[in-house]
């Protein structure tokens, strides 16, 4: 049921875009403007909490690794509330951990809470 929900969601935002592209003016070389330089430490956190997700989520848990991941990015974005970014990413990662194990029965790995959740 829910596979099939998610489905015809990306069906009609993918036909969404589709409209929404063939509308859109075309752009003439006039309209361009100058790009803004990349910010280099921001893909640099983000980066790196893709690369802790990946080490650390059968060992440590999907709890852990998530919320190092939300933490990265959100530094990434520019916040530099550490205490409130941990916080929220942990209650995040924990909603999403019972959301997927007890809502839609699949199985995320616990890691170090094993005999917690």
């Amino acid at each position: 049921m829910i596979p099939s929900i998610v489905a015809g969601g990306l069906i009609l935002l993918g036909l969404l875009l589709a409209i929404q592209a063939l509308r859109a003016k075309a752009p003439s070389a006039l309209d361009e403007t100058p790009h803004a330089p990349s910010d280099w430490r921001a893909i640099v956190a983000i980066s790196v909490g893709l690369w802790l997700q990946i080490l650390l989520f059968e060992s440590a848990g999907f709890i852990i690794a998530s919320a190092l991941l939300f933490f990265c990015v959100a530094y990434a974005f520019g916040s530099r509330r550490y205490l409130r970014d941990a916080a929220i990413a942990i209650v995040l990662a924990v909603i999403v951990y019972v959301g997927f194990s007890y809502g839609l029965d699949l199985q995320l790995p616990p890691g170090v809470f094993e005999g917690i959740f």
